[in-house]
């Protein structure tokens, strides 16, 4: 069984932060994630909900903010396994690894 972790006060709007810095600081935050391979997001209305991977076992997710502040809600995450996720992943890298990918096509930011 999943578990939600609080969203660290780090990912939160600083009050001397306008919503660009927030956004972009976010936006590198992600892009970092996504590298190490600790990011996941899930389709959710218009948009995404964002979580970083803390922990595969037992499966621990952060939520982060970013955007629109998305969420899955908490029973949705508690039915999560590691291989969910770890299918939804690889199923995103080979999406983006074709030559006429979504990603290319659309111009999609280097996190998506």
């Amino acid at each position: 069984m999943a578990k939600q972790l609080d969203t660290l006060k780090a990912y939160e709007r600083q009050p001397n932060e306008n919503f660009s810095d927030h956004h972009a600081r976010l936006e590198k935050l992600i892009e970092e994630l996504t590298k190490q391979g600790k990011h996941w997001q899930y389709p959710v209305a218009d948009g995404y909900a964002h979580y970083e991977i803390v922990k595969t076992s037992p499966l621990s997710l952060r939520h982060i903010p970013y955007g629109d502040g998305y969420h899955i809600p908490s029973a949705h995450i508690r039915g999560l396994r590691w291989v969910d996720i770890q299918k939804d992943l690889d199923w995103g890298k080979r999406l983006f690894r074709s030559p006429y990918s979504l990603k290319k096509i659309l111009d999609l930011p280097k996190h998506l």
